[in-house]
This record gives structure tokens, sequence and C-alpha cells, in this order.
């Protein structure tokens, strides 16, 4: 009896995973476009999404903060936003000849001046010029307040800490072992906040918000803004701004004096004192 050997069996063809040109869909991320190989591609896509990982990310802090202050202050979220804008105030890096593209941008900062100053920008208020920045180059919201205040100090029309409107302000920060309406009571009533302010006269504003107090200082000395955040049991961060401060000078000398006044308010409120 004749024995056939047995063949193996033939494997059958699959078809390509490769979408056509022009399908619908994503490509694979790593799949080579005709003209270019697969390693450019997926660099391209990868800094695509770090972009536009970066710029969402942004927007959702800022809209985290806007929601913050507002709760805190009682204003509006366009008055909100525009404050924290304004306050924008990101620190001076140095430029150098390997300088990077500056954020999202693919200009950097020295190319961003020339660009600004070519436009005009030494003539144009600082709206004017971020407005500019993302309706003619396509900057993202933030960064045109970024790029508008780097380019304010290159040209020398502001200093570190100073706002939008020429202005200044003082901040500080103190965390107190008590509720906040306690810590809230020892600023808004007269007689319990001459205990430890007795040498500034602050004239209470109207606030909606219960989380935040507002005051006029010394008849004309600039505004001021007081916050009380909860931070768990019978803790309160006691958070001041005061605005509208004319120079730098008045910005030093209020500075150390909140700092030295925060420090006697939790010494009262905790010990007594």
């Amino acid at each position: 009896m004749l024995v056939r050997p047995r063949l193996p069996r033939a494997t059958p063809l699959r078809r390509s995973r490769r979408r056509l040109d022009g399908a619908k869909g994503t490509p694979v991320l790593g799949v080579g476009h005709r003209s270019r190989p697969a390693i450019a591609v997926q660099r391209e896509c990868a800094a695509t999404v770090c972009t536009g990982y970066r710029y969402v990310t942004e927007n959702k802090s800022l809209k985290r903060r806007v929601r913050e202050r507002m709760s805190k202050t009682g204003e509006r979220y366009t008055s909100a936003r525009r404050q924290l804008l304004a306050k924008s105030d990101p620190p001076v890096l140095p430029v150098t000849s390997h300088e990077p593209p500056h954020g999202p941008t693919s200009n950097t900062l020295t190319e961003w001046f020339a660009v600004l100053d070519e436009w005009g920008a030494r003539d144009r208020r600082h709206a004017e010029i971020a407005r500019w920045l993302g309706a003619e180059k396509g900057v993202p919201p933030w960064w045109t307040q970024d790029i508008t205040v780097r380019y304010e100090r290159h040209i020398g029309r502001r200093v570190v800490g100073q706002r939008v409107d020429s202005t200044f302000s003082a901040t500080g920060t103190k965390t107190i072992a008590v509720a906040p309406d306690v810590a809230r009571a020892a600023w808004t009533d007269e007689n319990v906040r001459r205990r430890w302010l007795p040498d500034v006269r602050l004239i209470q504003r109207p606030n909606r918000a219960r989380a935040a107090a507002r005051f006029d200082v010394n008849d004309g000395e600039g505004r001021l803004i007081v916050s009380f955040d909860p931070r768990g049991d019978e803790r309160t961060m006691v958070a001041i701004e005061h605005e509208k401060l004319t120079d730098q000078a008045q910005t030093k000398r209020w500075s150390a004096l909140w700092r030295e006044r925060l420090k006697a308010l939790k010494e009262m409120l905790e010990h007594g004192i």
C-alpha cells in the first residue's frame, strides 16, 4: 500500500493592516508615509500631542483658578479671569544663543520681540498687543499675555511685580488654627481688628462672598482683598492682596507690614496674645 506523505498546510494570505491613502480613520502610529520614514511621522505626532496637551492643561488650570477666585471674592467669571490674566507675572528667562521656542509657539522670545517691534508694538497698549498676537499670529490665550508682559519688560515699560494698569500689589498668606468664621471676624469686627492692627484704617466694602472681605486702606492707599480658605479641621489659610499701590517702595513697605501683622493675628487667635 502506497502512503502519501503529508504536506504542511499552506498558510492563508493575510490582508495588510495598513490603511489606504485617503481612507477614513487615523493611521497607526509608526506606519510611515510614502515620502517619509515612520520615525519622522512618529516624532511629528508626539510633538503635536505634547503641544495640544500642554495647551488644554493650561486652559483647565486657568479655569480652575478663575472659579477659585470667584468663590473667594464674589466676582463674576469675566472679572475674575481678567484679574488673573492681568496679574500673570512669569519669571524672566535668560536669552541665550541656543534659546528654545517659547511655549507652544514656533518662535523664540527674541524672535517674538523682533516681530512685535516690526509691527510697532512699542507705541501700542498691552491689551492691543495681546489681541494682535492671538488674532494675527495664532498664539494661545495665556501665552499672548505671557509674551506681552515679557515684551513690555524688554522695552522698559514695566518692572517685575507691576500690573497692566501700572500699579503694584503686595501679597501675603498665613495659616491659622481657627475656623474660617473666626478668622473673618478678626478682620470685619473693628474692636477685634484694633487689637492686632491698630495703626491701619480699613473701610469695609460691600462683598457677596462669605469666604472673602474687601477694604479700602487708609483713605487712598489702595484696596485690600482678604480670603479665608478652610484647611481641614479648625484651620484656615488667610491670604491678602493689597492692590492699587503706586510704586515699588510703597509695595515693599506694605509687604513688610502685612508679614508682621499676619504673624500678630496668628498669635492673637491661637494663643490669645
